[in-house]
């Protein structure tokens, strides 16, 4: 369940576009988004389907957790370190992404416009 939200997560905070592979392209390129024109972030996936489908696997795995013969003994420390590390490692490339991008997915840290009052 983890691993799949973790996934949804990943989803949501990745863009639409992914510039990196049209960089490998062998087709030339137009000029249009290279001007400095203000591209706003579209995820690739949109934030009511993501809720959508974070509540599905939660109520599903919920569901199953009333059946005992699914009850299968794990030692958890390990998939908590698996969890962690996967965490670490894909919001890490994640975040490298949008920093070698410059876009980020929420609006803290940007500038904000205020219109000027007309008198």
């Amino acid at each position: 369940m983890g691993i799949h939200l973790l996934y949804l997560l990943l989803l949501l905070i990745t863009p639409l576009a992914e510039e990196e592979f049209a960089e490998d392209s062998p087709l030339p390129r137009t000029a249009a988004g290279n001007d400095g024109e203000f591209r706003p972030f579209v995820p690739r996936v949109q934030e009511f389907v993501v809720w959508k489908s974070m509540f599905k696997v939660v109520s599903i795995c919920f569901f199953l957790t009333f059946f005992n013969f699914l009850d299968i003994p794990v030692f958890w420390p390990i998939l908590l370190m698996y969890f962690i590390i996967l965490t670490v490692t894909q919001m890490g490339g994640r975040i490298k992404h949008m920093i070698k991008h410059r876009y980020v997915p929420w609006n803290a840290g940007k500038p904000k416009y205020v219109a000027k009052a007309t008198t």
